[in-house]
Parts: structure tokens; C-alpha cells; sequence
């Protein structure tokens, strides 16, 4: 889900934000793939030619043995589908070994997820052997280098990145041929797959391991369900699928679920603001977000509201009263508008202010100089409360049910350090560093010389866009048919329980992503049953460690399924905690770590005692790694900023003293609301929606301000 604008996928129902929105299709006829791919079928004779032998621009040191091109999707009639690829040796020969060597060594592939995000970004940003990054010396944010990557994964198993579904990165799609749901996204790659066995024999046998992050969540056990359903032989064998900060369930089970065990972990979000906190868990409770995690599971989860459809459930729906859909319709519109608004300026930058749809935008820097802009957003009115936070025990209008985003616009808005940045890094809380440098190799990947060495096709390489879910023309917003990202596709969380009879799965998440909050991906975990038991017996609790014995995280195991909670990172967990993401891989995606594993002593589906190796650490039973700096600087971090400890005191006093329950945050002994009956709990039974017809004048108010451009 990476892109450009940090603000990319913030946006309720908008997908990847970039300045390229129209994704790119070919002819059957056209001849946009390398000239110099060979026309026989493939097999081992494709090898030489994938083979990257051309010295990539301004790499200064020396790269493992390196494939990469494109491979068909095997559509018939459709040549110019395809998926690209580029992979790196553990060691030289690895990847060129025969069918019946190396049988036992590991191969990985990584996915990016979006839904339309190149997973070129894990290889330039996170964990390959080269990274793309800001020059030390640069001051300007202008001067990106390629660096070596001590901690790259390639060191421990050969590994394939994979631009996937079609059209995205430098995968193409004809006219037409874009995925129209995960059923075919997975038919795809598993062709793909056999094709790549036929270049590379030896992948056939050796245990493949499908890793990827956000929404590769969807991607990753489509594909997965896909291979071990086969009517035919499977062309690999597949040993384990690893997922990061995964989207898996609604949005509001990833999203939303985790809001107020985000504050708890960084209270500094809200300034330690009691009264803003009360609010949060108010709407919250509204919103019928509330579900205690229970271990072990009692039951079935009921599935959680999502905001971003109508489901009929959510309210009453008089005409009086905004519905959900009215909130999703609203923000797509307005971020459209605003999308509108921000190329007509960058096209034309003499232009302080346009006109989209009748709706003024002006630039924010004018609007400053005008001193129109709501002074309670300066600088040290930190204890200012937002007035777009006001409720009298309704849903909030301006928002509905979306609490992530009224946290984002609160803290970009209210809250030092990042007010004065005017940022919000959903991806990382911590991060305040403004203006941020630009994370992708866009205009690398766009250079002629790199774009032969790779064998890649002729296209403009976007590292991040909208995925037209059927078409080339649509736009990937929220159908009557699709989820928020236009997917039409049911929830992985439909059909995890049956996956895990079939193959190890490993979750992961960091501690300070605030789109896909570690709390949703515990959710989704304790609503499947593997091992003939419900989710996890026990709490996670058990710290591992990185490359040097720091503590990393913690981690918990159980039947074939492991999660681990990561300290001090993000959204993209090896970009944020390389050695950590380093020693998981090696440790626990690919070895067999015990650490954090159950040992039964006892029946534990009735209640029975249990033992686990490492150890039960109390001080990590609720599942809160606290955050206590923010980083700060231009372009990198150059400082941090500290929050008072008599602030810190406060909140621990008055955490410890509220009566009203946190239903994220249970202990040991499962405290928390479980409110009777269905999800809808308070909603369903008389929560009003005070309405002021401002839905989208207020969401344009909200997004706007991202971008530096004030609707007005």
C-alpha cells in the first residue's frame, strides 16, 4: 500500500495516490514487451536470456547474480499480459540448478500490495540487496544513491519480486485484461509460476515461502488457496505464506479496529488528552467497533462494521439521516476533486487557487499569508481540541464511523510535533520528519539504460496506482460490487480456518502503523480455527530478538500458526527494524524458532494450563509496545522529539483510574465490553447521526489539507 503521498491509501475509500491515475494498457499488437525475449517456449534456454548482464546505473558494488523480465500470464489471445519479475541468487547457481538439486533449500517471493503497488518497492525500500535511498550529504531532497544492503533477504534463500496483479509496475495488461477479482489475480500467478519452473527447474521441488505485506494480506491467501486446491499437480511446493500489516479482513477490521490501541501505545498522538481519548472510545463504542480478544476464543467473532459500505445494519436510514455509503460516495468525490485540484496547480504553478466543480481550492501557503487559516491550528496550541472532534453522544457527522481518519486529521492538525510539519505519516506514527524524502525509484526504473539491463517492458514505470479492478479505465473506488479498493472479491477472512489445513502461516505486524493496526491482524487470528481449536490459548508475550540480541518484538506460535508483534516499526516493518525483519526471516519464516511456542500441559480448548517456550512475560500481556519519541528533521531524521514526563505520569494515573472499559486493551483475564447481542451493540440500538449537510464540504476540509490546498 506504499506510495507517494503519504496521505495515499488515508483516504477512506480512495486507493494508492499518484500523479499518474490513468493505469496503462496495450494492443494484442503492439510491441511493448523487450524485443530481445526469445519466442520459443519457455524452458532452461530462457535463462541466459533473463540473466541480467548489463551494469545497472549507479550501482557502485556488487550485486548477486540477478534475473529478470517478463513472464506470461498464459491468457489465451493475450501475449502482452504479463507479470515481471526480478530475482537475486542466495549463491551463484542457486536459481540455475537442475530439477533433482538443492531440493531442500528454501526459495522466496515477495508481494507489495496496493491493490496496484510495484513489489519493486520491497526491493529498493525494505530488504534487497539494493536500496534507493537519500545521499548522506544531501540537504535538498533531491539526490537519491543506491546503497548495499547488509540485511538483505537474499542472504538467506534465493528470492523472486514479482509485480503483480496485471499493469502493475512493470507487469502489463492488455486492453481488458486487468484481474476482475482475486480468483483470476491467483490463476495468473500460478501460471506464472509454471512458467518460471520451467526456466528454473529446481524451483519445482525446493519449498517456496510467499511473503508480502498490506494488501498482499488479500493477494497471498488467494494464491495460496489457489495452489493447494490444484485438481492437478501443483508446479511448486509451497512450504509457507508469510504476511505483514496484511489487509485480511473489512476495512473496518483492519482499519478501524485498532484505533485505540494506537493511542494507547502512543498517547502522544493526542497530546495525553483525556477528554480527546473519552471521545475516541465514545465513538468507538458507537461505531460497534467494540470486541474483547478473547484467549481462547469462545466463539465466532461477528464480522465488524465496515464504513465504507451500506450494509443495512449500521443505523436507521431515514432521509433525514447520512448513510455509510453517503460518507464513502462523499470522500471519493472530494478526493477526486481535490486530485483535480492539486495537477492543475503542479501543471500550472503561477496558479494560486483553481476552481473544481465550484468548490474554491487555494493554495494552504496563501491562505497564510491571508491569515485566514484557523489559528488554532499554530503552532503550541497543542491542548487545543478539535472542533470537528465534537459529539454529544452521537456519531460524529463530519466522519461517521471512519476514527482513523479523525485521528489523522486531528494529529496533523492539532498535535506537535507534527503540526509543524503539517504531516501525518499514517504508515509510522512516529515519524515527523517534514518534508519527507521521496521513498521510490520511479525515475531510476525510467531510465532507458535500466529499463534493458532489466529486460523490462516498454512502458513508464508507476511504482504505485490505482488498480482498475476490471478494466483499464475505472478508477478502483468503492462498488456496489467491490470493496473500498473497487475488489469485488470476499475477505480472505472467509476462508483463512480452511487455509491453515493446508499450509504454515506466519503474521507479523509493527507496533506503529496506524492503516493496518496490529489489533486487526489479532482479530483476524483469533477468528480462525486451526488445530481444531479457535484462535490463539494464550496471549502473545514472548520477546525475540534482532541480529545483535535487542529485544524486537513479541512473538507467539501455536498449530502451524505464528504471529509477531515488531517494536518500533511501521507499516513497513524490514524498512523500519531491518536486522529484526532480518533474523524473523531467517529465524522464523524460514527456520523453526521455537520461541514464543505452546506447549500443551493440559486440554486448553476447556481452560487447561499451558507452558511457553521463552516464557509468559506479564509486562506484554495486553499487547501494548508503548512508542515515546517522534523523529524529526527534513528529509531524514536529524533529532526527536520528547513528550514531558510529567505528561507520561498523568497518563498512567488517570489509565489507571477510568472506569469505562477499553475494549481493545484486555488482560490476561479478558477484561473489556462485550456488548449483548450482535456487533451493531450501541448503534443498532438508538445511536443517532446528527447531521449538518456538510458530509463532503467537511471531508474536503479534512483531505484538503494534506495536500497544502485549502478548499474554500
Amino acid at each position: 500500500m506504499a506510495s507517494k503521498s503519504i496521505f495515499s491509501l488515508a483516504a477512506i475509500a480512495v486507493l494508492t495516490f499518484s500523479t499518474s491515475t490513468k493505469a496503462q494498457e496495450f494492443s494484442n499488437t503492439s510491441s511493448v514487451l523487450d524485443p530481445g525475449m526469445p519466442t520459443t517456449p519457455y524452458g532452461v534456454d530462457w535463462q541466459s536470456y533473463y540473466r541480467v548482464t548489463d551494469p545497472l546505473p549507479n550501482v557502485t558494488f556488487t550485486l548477486p547474480t540477478t534475473y529478470a523480465g517478463s513472464v506470461s500470464v498464459n491468457r489465451d489471445g493475450h501475449r502482452n499480459s504479463t507479470l515481471f519479475f526480478m530475482a537475486f541468487e542466495k549463491e551463484q547457481g542457486s536459481l540455475t540448478a537442475k530439477e533433482d538439486e538443492r531440493t531442500s533449500e528454501p526459495w522466496t517471493i515477495w508481494l507489495n500490495g496496493g491493490p496496484g503497488s510495484s513489489s519493486l518497492y520491497g526491493l529498493f525500500y525494505e530488504h534487497g540487496p539494493m536500496l534507493y535511498g537519500l545521499a548522506d550529504d544531501d540537504t535538498t531532497g533531491t539526490r537519491y544513491v543506491l546503497r548495499e544492503n547488509p540485511w538483505s533477504w537474499h542472504k538467506h534463500s534465493d528470492i523472486f519480486y514479482i509485480d503483480q496483479p496485471v499493469g502493475t509496475g512493470y507487469s502489463t495488461a492488455e486492453a481488458g485484461t486487468y484481474v476482475k477479482d482475486e480468483d483470476q489475480m491467483a490463476q495468473d500467478f500460478v501460471n506464472v509460476l509454471r512458467n518460471l519452473v520451467a526456466v528454473f527447474p529446481s524451483l519445482k521441488r525446493r519449498p517456496l515461502y510467499i511473503t508480502g505485506e498490506s494488501y498482499a494480506g488479500t493477494y497471498i491467501p488467494y494464491i495460496a488457496k489457489a495452489l493447494t486446491t490444484l485438481s492437478t499437480d501443483s508446479p511448486v511446493n509451497l512450504a509457507k505464506i508469510a504476511i505483514g500489516n496484511g489487509a485480511m479482513g473489512n476495512y473496518g477490521a483492519f482499519v478501524e479496529y485498532s484505533v485505540l490501541s494506537i493511542l494507547q501505545s502512543y498517547p502522544a498522538l493526542i497530546d495525553f488528552n483525556s477528554t480527546v481519548y473519552e471521545y475516541f472510545v465514545e465513538q468507538y463504542n458507537l461505531c460497534g467497533y467494540n470486541m474483547t480478544l478473547e484467549y481462547p476464543a469462545r466463539g465466532v467473532y461477528p464480522t465488524i462494521r465496515d464504513p465504507t459500505r451500506n450494509d443495512g445494519r449500521s443505523r436507521k436510514t431515514g432521509d433525514e439521516e447520512p448513510r455509510e455509503e453517503d460518507y464513502s460516495r462523499a470522500a471519493v468525490e472530494a478526493m477526486e476533486m481535490l486530485r483535480t485540484a492539486v495537477e492543475l496547480i503542479k501543471v500550472d504553478k503561477s496558479l494560486d487557487e483553481v476552481v473544481v466543480r465550484g468548490k474554491r481550492f487555494v493554495k494552504k501557503s496563501l491562505l497564510e499569508e491571508r491569515g485566514l487559516l484557523d489559528k488554532r491550528q499554530a503552532p503550541g496550541l497543542t491542548s487545543a481540541i478539535n472542533p470537528l472532534l465534537d459529539s454529544n453522544g452521537s456519531i460524529n457527522p463530519r466522519y461517521g464511523c471512519y476514527l482513523a481518519m479523525q485521528l489523522w486529521s486531528h494529529v496533523s492538525g492539532f498535535i506537535l510535533p507534527w503540526g509543524l510539519v503539517d504531516r501525518f505519516n499514517v504508515y509510522r506514527f512516529t515519524d515527523a520528519i517534514g518534508p519527507p524524502a521521496i521513498e521510490d525509484p520511479e525515475s531510476y526504473l525510467n531510465i532507458p539504460a535500466v529499463r534493458a539491463a532489466l529486460h523490462a517492458p516498454r512502458k513508464n514505470y508507476v511504482m504505485s496506482q490505482p488498480y482498475p479492478f476490471g478494466s483499464a479505465s475505472g478508477t478502483g473506488v468503492s462498488s456496489a460490487s467491490g470493496n473500498a479498493w473497487g475488489d469485488p472479491s470476499p475477505e480472505p477472512q472467509t476462508f483463512l480456518s480452511d487455509l491453515a489445513k493446508r499450509v504454515p502461516i506466519v503474521f507479523f505486524s509493527g507496533n506503529e502503523d496506524t492503516l493496518v493496526g496490529h489489533r486487526g491482524t489479532e482479530l483476524a487470528i483469533q477468528n480462525m480455527t486451526f488445530g481444531g481449536i479457535r484462535g490463539f490459548t494464550a496471549r502473545p508475550s514472548t520477546p525475540f530478538s534482532d541480529v545483535d540480541g535487542n529485544f524486537a518484538g513479541i512473538v507467539h506460535q501455536e498449530r502451524n500458526v505464528t504471529y509477531a508483534l515488531f517494536d518500533g516499526a511501521g507499516h513497513m516493518v524490514p524498512a523500519d527494524r531491518p536486522k529484526a525483519a532480518y533474523a524473523f526471516f531467517k529465524e522464523f519464516i524460514l527456520g523453526s524458532n521455537s520461541t514464543g511456542s505452546v506447549v500443551p500441559l493440559s486440554n486448553n480448548s476447556s481452560g487447561g494450563s499451558v507452558t511457553v517456550v521463552g516464557g509468559v512475560h506479564t509486562e506484554y500481556l495486553k499487547g501494548i509496545l508503548t512508542a515515546t519519541v517522534a523523529y524529526t528533521g527534513s528529509y531524514r531524521t536529524q533529532g526527536t522529539w520528547t513528550f514531558g514526563a510529567d505528561k507520561w505520569a498523568q497518563w498512567a494515573s488517570y489509565m489507571a483510574t477510568r472506569t469505562a472499559p477499553d475494549v481493545p486493551v484486555a488482560s490476561a483475564t479478558g477484561d473489556g465490553l462485550v456488548v449483548p447481542g450482535s456487533l451493531d451493540g450501541p448503534s443498532s440500538s438508538g445511536a443517532q447521526v446528527r447531521t449538518d449537510g456538510s458530509i463532503k464540504v467537511g471531508i474536503l476540509a479534512i483531505v484538503a489539507g494534506f495536500f497544502g490546498v485549502y478548499m474554500w
